[in-house]
């Protein structure tokens, strides 16, 4: 993709977008900020193939508004890649994307003995961070992370899991009643989807409260 932006003028009826091997046209994009941010009100599908060349990612977003979005994807099409990026730049990707329903994030897929290796030279974004930031504050609910989110299937590599985030992060988006989640304006999560073998010290409490909340009507699935 020689030129995003054109491609994209082009693509005024497409539904769907692939971006991959991007990274060299991105400051094509990032000179055209100046002219602020081109809303594409007919793209409903995103997926992001990651590859060494992909440092900046978030200039897309910073240059286009996708404000009819309900998928997106990002995850890497080449066993030794990463994705790159900081909890705090992945959720920061995610802020504009109010109809986002469905979000896939893939980290690399490394053996269980080789990620203590590999977390000293790459980042990992499914952190603590990541899954706190999900979390939703029945209480006081504002500035709430992707409210129409209803699927979110992830695949986690680094060496240790945050385990109780994740489960926090879940329980505050399950929310099958239909008052609650309106007063709350969020939709409830009716898909989780964890692709990790393990979960250290905690894998016996994810078992038993995933097991709950399935009964309770969830659809999760540990791969």
């Amino acid at each position: 993709m020689a030129q995003v932006s054109q491609y994209l003028d082009l693509a005024s009826q497409a539904r769907h977008l692939d971006l991959v091997a991007c990274g060299k046209d991105f400051p094509e994009l990032s000179g055209s900020h100046a002219r602020g941010p081109r809303p594409r009100e007919n793209f409903q599908s995103l997926s992001i193939i990651v590859t060494r060349n992909d440092t900046n990612l978030s200039v897309l977003f910073d240059v286009l508004t996708l404000p009819s979005l309900t998928h997106l994807t990002v995850t890497s099409n080449e066993f030794w890649l990463s994705l790159e990026y900081q909890a705090i730049e992945v959720v920061a990707l995610l802020q504009q994307l109010l109809s986002l329903t469905d979000f896939t994030i893939h980290e690399i897929e490394i053996r269980a003995g080789d990620r203590m290796e590999f977390s000293k030279i790459i980042a990992f974004p499914i952190t603590e961070r990541f899954f706190d930031s999900f979390i939703i504050n029945h209480a006081t609910p504002s500035s709430v992370l992707l409210p129409r989110l209803k699927e979110l299937d992830l695949r986690s590599s680094a060496p240790s899991f945050p385990t109780i985030s994740f489960l926090r992060m879940v329980q505050s988006r399950w929310i099958p009643d239909v008052e609650d989640a309106s007063r709350i304006g969020v939709d409830c999560l009716t898909s989780i989807t964890l692709r990790r073998l393990e979960f250290g010290d905690h894998g016996k409490e994810m078992e038993i409260q995933l097991q709950a909340l399935k009964k309770a009507g969830l659809r999760a699935v540990v791969l």
